[in-house]
């Protein structure tokens, strides 16, 4: 809207929101969503993320950090796509599909969260994600590039790392390879209060019922 000329005293702002209740209320249990994603049940450091399995969302360089690292964790990625049967293939024989496994799609990922550790988004572009939103409303830390909204969401820079940029991505699977419970908790505690105030149901409704009613404040 400002991109056409239209002051922005009459423009208003409403981001995406999610409903934290509904994402927390229907995950599937640890042991069964691992366990459907071809997880073992006793990993000890699990990553994910959720996009289509197309060039723009950077699945492709998960591989190449993996490539070279010792004890990797487990990356689970779900999404059906173009570049499904093709990463597939690249992981195997990179001798890596025992540790990144492209699960393809799955109806209301959302439900696979608690699967994961952390989740990690190595887009090139983006909108708002709320697959990154839906991670953390479900208590999973996430980390991500800085295109799009996710600078928005993710406002610590120890949160994000470049895009297209494999060992920048190798050094965010080392430290959550690597954190204690407790570091991962505290990114977890900070990121959900950002959500909370920023994203959440309540705010979404809220912001909506301040603009039928007048009473919305404009930015300079």
């Amino acid at each position: 809207m400002l991109s056409r000329n239209f002051p922005s005293s009459q423009v208003i702002a409403i981001p995406n929101s999610v409903d934290e209740k509904l994402v927390r209320d229907n995950q599937l249990s640890r042991e069964q969503a691992r366990q459907d994603l071809g997880i073992p049940a006793d990993a000890k450091r699990v990553v994910g993320t959720i996009g289509r399995m197309r060039p723009v969302k950077g699945h492709k360089y998960f591989l190449e950090a993996m490539r070279d690292m010792e004890a990797p964790p487990y990356v689970a990625v779900i999404g059906d796509g173009e570049l499904l049967d093709e990463m597939r293939a690249a992981a195997r024989e990179s001798n890596l599909s025992h540790r990144l496994i492209f699960a393809g799609g799955r109806k209301n990922a959302y439900r696979y969260m608690a699967a994961f550790d952390a989740f990690v988004m190595p887009s090139l572009r983006e909108g708002l994600p709320i697959a990154m939103l839906e991670a953390i409303a479900s208590g999973v830390p996430a980390f991500g590039t800085p295109v799009g909204g996710i600078p928005e969401i993710l406002k610590n820079r120890k949160w994000v790392f470049p895009k297209e940029d494999p060992e920048a991505l190798r050094q965010i699977l080392i430290h959550i390879a690597n954190a204690t419970d407790e570091q991962l908790e505290e990114t977890r505690q900070s990121q959900q209060k950002i959500f909370r105030d920023n994203f959440s149901i309540d705010q979404y409704r809220s912001r909506f019922r301040s603009l039928m009613e007048g009473t919305v404040q404009h930015s300079d």
